[in-house]
This record gives structure tokens, C-alpha cells and sequence, in this order.
């Protein structure tokens, strides 16, 4: 299935207003879930709040996964260090939130597997996110390649 963003056929804006009805409809399925999981678990505070906080953090995360495809669309350079940032703390709150739940109903050495599996996910998507430039990007939040150190610098 084609990208509908590259299609010729279709102009820019009728390829954002699809996208944008997709998403809204996504984001409107799943405020009816929370409600619905908030309403099931109404009796048991713990429950609610987890809830709560996971759909708010994940609301979070998909405006702030919005706003780096919008300045990529834009062609706003490889910027968005403090967006992509926020995009690798929410996403390792959830896979924390989730693990801790799912943790405490697991055997000891299925836990510490689940434990190991978010800690590689956490480094590597700091990696991905933060630390990673691109070949040809010339921004790297203040650090600077080998190549680019004076010879005071390299001693």
C-alpha cells in the first residue's frame, strides 16, 4: 500500500486530511477505552490511577510523535533534541509502568527477563533517538566527531 503522503496522485492537502481523520479516529478509540478501563476498575484506587497516568503518558507520547513528524514534514533540519527527549521518556515510563504490573504476577527469572528486556529497549532507544546522527547530519547537541577536535583536544 503506497505512503499517501508521496503519492503524485494525491495532492498535500487531501494526504492531511486523511491522515488527520485516522488519527483523530485513533485518539477518540482510545479515550473510549480509557473511560471503559477507568470504569471497570473503579473500585480499586491503585487500578484507577495506573490508568489514568498510562493513558495520559501515552497521550502525551503521540502529540509529541505528532510534533516531530510535523518539523520532519517540514523540513526543519535533524532539530527536536528536547521533543525526541520527551518521546524517549514517555515511551520508557510506559514500558516501565507495564512491566512493573505485569513483574509482580511473574516468576522470579521471567521478571528479571522482563526487567533486562525494558533496560535494552530504554538504552537503545536513547541511542536511537538522542545520541544517533545520521550520515550527513551535522548537528549532534554539542558533541563533536573525532575529526573535529583540535590537537590540544585529542591529547
Amino acid at each position: 500500500m503506497p505512503n499517501t503522503r508521496e503519492s503524485p496522485l494525491m495532492p498535500p492537502a487531501a494526504a492531511d486530511s486523511s491522515s488527520s481523520v485516522a488519527v483523530m479516529a485513533s485518539v477518540v478509540i482510545l479515550c473510549l477505552n480509557a473511560v471503559a478501563t477507568i470504569y471497570y476498575a473503579w473500585g480499586e484506587p491503585q487500578n484507577v490511577a495506573f490508568a489514568l497516568v498510562s493513558y495520559a503518558v501515552l497521550l502525551a507520547l503521540l502529540v509529541c510523535i505528532r510534533i516531530l513528524e510535523k518539523r520532519r514534514d517540514a523540513k526543519e533540519g535533524t532539530g527536536g533534541g528536547g521533543i525526541k527527549v520527551a518521546v524517549w521518556v514517555l515511551a520508557t515510563m510506559l514500558n516501565v509502568g507495564f512491566t512493573w504490573r505485569a513483574a509482580a504476577m511473574l516468576p522470579n527469572a521471567l521478571a528479571a527477563v522482563a526487567w533486562g528486556l525494558v533496560a535494552v529497549f530504554s538504552l537503545g532507544s536513547f541511542w536511537a533517538l538522542v545520541i544517533y546522527r545520521p550520515v550527513g547530519s551535522d548537528k549532534m547537541y554539542g558533541v563533536r566527531s573525532y575529526a573535529e577536535l583540535s590537537v590540544e583536544e585529542k591529547v
